[in-house]
């Protein structure tokens, strides 16, 4: 997988609550259709951050419509992830002062590959960015 672009933006829909703003990156794999758009966004401070963290997993855990799993990370992070569709599932990690909110997008079923190991790399770039 290559990274394809990142850019900065504030979204207006988290306006309060100590949100200070977001960052995109994108990804692209060598299978065709497959893509992960992972978001960051920060917070002035962790509790602020992990608020909204629970908050979408309470959401994800009583509403998404293909399963709900929690994923294991080192660093020890809280993460999940919720499937949205048949080829669509998003995971949230919360690391300090930022959720990770990570959509992948998969053509097939029988090639949706490791998500975990992708999280996982997900994960070391945040940490690496922090």
């Amino acid at each position: 997988m290559t990274r394809v672009g990142v850019w900065h933006y504030v979204d207006a829909g988290h306006a309060g609550a100590g949100y200070l703003g977001s960052a995109q990156v994108v990804i692209r794999s060598d299978v065709r259709g497959e893509s992960i758009v992972s978001v960051y966004d920060v917070f002035g401070r962790a509790a602020q951050a992990f608020d909204v963290f629970e908050n979408a997993r309470c959401t994800f855990h009583s509403n998404s419509p293909g399963g709900f799993r929690t994923v294991h990370l080192h660093p020890a992070a809280p993460a999940f992830c919720g499937r949205q569709s048949s080829n669509t599932m998003t995971c949230w990690v919360h690391y300090g002062l930022t959720n990770e909110i990570a959509t992948a997008t998969i053509p097939s079923p029988k090639d949706q590959g490791d998500r975990s190991a992708v999280l996982q790399a997900l994960l070391t770039h945040l940490v690496a960015a922090t």
